[in-house]
Order: C-alpha cells, then sequence, then structure tokens
C-alpha cells in the first residue's frame, strides 16, 4: 500500500441489496458517499483510486466491519497509508449507543489510518484532544458544508484537501445527475420507513443532511427540495 501511487476510500452501505460485485460505484448507499469523496479527491491520472467497502446494516464491534478492520491491520504493520471516508459517523450510527465507545476504542489503535473528509483531520486526532463526545453523541455533529468546511486546519494536507473542495465544487456545482438524486432521496425514504422511522418530508431533509448527501445544486436539502424530488422521482415512468 503506497500512498504516493494509490488512494484508499472506505465506504459504509447500510441499506439496499448487497453487492454480488465488488463494484459498488452505483449503489444507492454509497453515491452520496462516493460524491462526497469525489469533492475533496478528485480523479488524478497519476494516481490510482481504490474503492473499499463493508456491507452492515447494523454494527456492534470492529468484525461486523472485516474490509476496514483487514486493511487498518495491513496499515499498521506497514507503518503507512490512511483510509480516507466522508464522515467518522457512518461508523457509528449504525452501532447501539451503549457499543459506540467500545467500537472507538478497537478503532483507536488505527486512528492516523484513518482521514474523514468532513473535517479533515484523521481520527487520532479526535482521540489526542479529547473530543470523543463527537463520535459518540452524534447528535452534536455541526452542519457540514464542502465549500470551506475545513478553514480552521493548519496542517499542509488539510489546507490542500479545502483548496481541492472549493475548487472542485465550483467547477462542478451543477453536473450531478438530478435524476440519481430523486432516486437517492426516494431510497432513503424507503429506508427510514422500513426502520420504523419518521419519513415525513422534514425528517428526510435532517438525515439526508445528516449523511452530507446534496442536491443537484450541491446545496443542503430542505422540506421542500426533498417534496419536490419524490414528485419528480414518482413521476417517471418506471415509478409505479
Amino acid at each position: 500500500m503506497s500512498t504516493s501511487s494509490i488512494r484508499l476510500f472506505y465506504v459504509v452501505l447500510s441499506y439496499g441489496r448487497k453487492p454480488a460485485t465488488r463494484n459498488i460505484l452505483d449503489h444507492p448507499a454509497a453515491s452520496g458517499q462516493i460524491a462526497n469523496l469525489r469533492l475533496a479527491f478528485p480523479p488524478d491520472k497519476d494516481r490510482r483510486d481504490r474503492f473499499l467497502w463493508d456491507y452492515a446494516r447494523k454494527i456492534t464491534e470492529l468484525n461486523d466491519l472485516p474490509n476496514l478492520k483487514t486493511m487498518l491491520q495491513k496499515a499498521i504493520k506497514l507503518k503507512s497509508g490512511a483510509l480516507i471516508v466522508d464522515d467518522f459517523s457512518r461508523l457509528f450510527r449504525l452501532c447501539e449507543e451503549s457499543k459506540r465507545r467500545d467500537l472507538l476504542d478497537e478503532l483507536s489503535p488505527y486512528g492516523d489510518h484513518i482521514f474523514e473528509v468532513r473535517t479533515g483531520k484523521r481520527l487520532s486526532a479526535f482521540i489526542d484532544i479529547g473530543a470523543n463526545d463527537l463520535l459518540i453523541k452524534l447528535a452534536n455533529f455541526p452542519p457540514w458544508a464542502p465549500v470551506g468546511a475545513r478553514k480552521q486546519n493548519s496542517e499542509a494536507e488539510e489546507r490542500s484537501a479545502a483548496t481541492e473542495v472549493a475548487r472542485v465544487a465550483s467547477q462542478k456545482s451543477r453536473k450531478a445527475s438530478g435524476v440519481d438524486r430523486d432516486m437517492e432521496i426516494a431510497n432513503l425514504r424507503d429506508e427510514m420507513n422500513a426502520e420504523g422511522k419518521s419519513n415525513t418530508a422534514v425528517e428526510v431533509a435532517n438525515e439526508a443532511n445528516r449523511r452530507l448527501l446534496r442536491t443537484p445544486h450541491k446545496k443542503p436539502w430542505t422540506e421542500r427540495s426533498v417534496r419536490d424530488a419524490l414528485a419528480r422521482f414518482r413521476s417517471r415512468p418506471s415509478v409505479k
């Protein structure tokens, strides 16, 4: 694993069918995460990108994420490399609150080998500054926006990532497919319904924003934009 030639991205699939192949680029549970990762780290002809993933509807321990565990163990052994995720909370919100501390303890030895786009920090930074509540009490996560999300970070890696975020957001602000976003919101609504959660337009918008999903205009979801997306989805010929 050479960080100079390869970038390792990690995605958690928490709903939909388990993919039969390694290709998860079109999976509805992956699309939002991949969009966030690509916003921060666009394709680079000089680097090979690899997307690793685990499928888990519920997480109780690191063993429930075998691909993540295996790659982190390799990174520790090689003393190099880092997996890039869009949001650490994805590793915790599928875990019961009483077990999140244990999961964090399991991940702690690998803290230098997991990097988060949301804050531009490695997991070890949260542990070192004693900000574990940001991971345990997920409601404490502040709103996140791609442009300028890491203005306060001083490390060269974080400044570089922030520059890429702003540049790519400007160039690709309208590139996302509206049709795919409508389907993504419809899938999220169905997922919340299947889990017995309230799936009103307001709740769907809140959950979409918590997962860092964005509208085709790269803006946070609102009650109105969710209603409009669902209306467009229902009006498609293939939707019954």
